[in-house]
């Protein structure tokens, strides 16, 4: 694969991946000042790697004021509320860059192969993902800190990452695959996907504050936070209790599902994927978010494009 030719993908896909209105912010500086070009791409992702590294922090110190050690519950919620929304923002991000886009076709003629193609793509997505996955990632990190012996404790919150982040990955391949292929969904995309982003949105914000009063009122009364979605608590035995059988069993259970669900995209969705790709989705849809938006080697782009 070819690094030159996967940053110019991303430079292309990330524009399918920023919200409409952003986009449309883009254009209004453009239009105040049409002799200068604006780089909407690299804006892009310079705005998503800092907002990303600015919640990893923010997140991350929120959660060292908390004992996590010795609160399962309280971590498994947090966790879970953010591969709640990670996997909700995923599927619309992931819808537009591989669906809605409707630009596989077009690579042909420029000698992308298929590998740096879903490459360049899937980092698109995950550019825009950043503000939903680094803040869950930092609990493990200041779990693994609190543990008491970091040089132990990283290492395994890192593998634990891993695996949460391969099913969640799984996951998103798999429901994006199989609900865009309705015609339910084919049909009413725009209306449904306004809806999800509004329950995503909302439904978050929710839960996080309802995960922040259940812990106010555990440390009030002395008693233990239940976990919304107990599975999750096996990361946290694993990386604290590596070395215990239940901790090892809840572990290599997620890594069986881990291994189940790239069975499927394997042999289900990667088959599939580029018929489903070239029913799903509108070109009208894809010149609409791309037209009047000038950016850096604005011709090489329409030339992909």
């Amino acid at each position: 694969m070819r690094i030159k030719a996967i940053k110019k993908l991303v430079d292309i896909n990330i524009l399918y991946a920023i919200q409409p209105s952003q986009l449309q912010q883009y254009r209004k500086m453009q239009a105040k000042n049409p002799e200068r070009k604006v780089n909407v791409s690299l804006k892009a992702i310079r705005m998503y790697l800092i907002l990303g590294l600015v919640y990893l922090f923010l997140f991350g110190l929120m959660g060292s004021l908390n004992q996590l050690v010795g609160n399962p519950g309280l971590f498994a919620n947090l966790v879970s509320a953010f591969a709640l929304f990670s996997m909700s923002q995923g599927f619309l991000v992931f819808y537009n860059v591989f669906y809605e886009s409707k630009d596989l076709q077009s690579y042909r003629p420029y000698a992308f192969s298929e590998a740096e193609i879903i490459v360049g793509k899937s980092i698109s997505v995950i550019l825009t993902l950043l503000i939903a996955i680094l803040p869950m990632f930092s609990y493990f990190l200041v779990l693994a800190f609190q543990g008491g012996n970091p040089f132990l404790g990283l290492p395994l919150a890192l593998l634990a990452i891993l695996i949460l982040s391969s099913v969640i990955t799984f996951l998103i391949l798999i429901a994006v695959h199989f609900i865009t292929k309705t015609a339910f969904f084919r049909k009413y995309k725009t209306i449904l996907s306004n809806v999800i982003l509004a329950l995503v949105s909302v439904g978050s914000f929710f839960l996080y504050f309802m995960i922040n009063q259940m812990n106010s009122r555990s440390v009030v009364n002395r008693t233990e936070v239940k976990a919304f979605f107990p599975p999750v608590q096996a990361f946290y035995d694993f990386i604290l209790h590596p070395f215990h059988t239940a901790s090892l069993l809840g572990f290599l259970g997620w890594v069986a599902v881990a291994a189940l669900l790239f069975f499927i995209v394997k042999t289900k969705v990667i088959p599939e994927f580029y018929e489903a790709a070239l029913m799903t989705g509108s070109s009208v849809g894809k010149r609409e978010r791309v037209h009047d938006i000038n950016i850096t080697e604005a011709k090489n782009l329409k030339k992909f494009v």
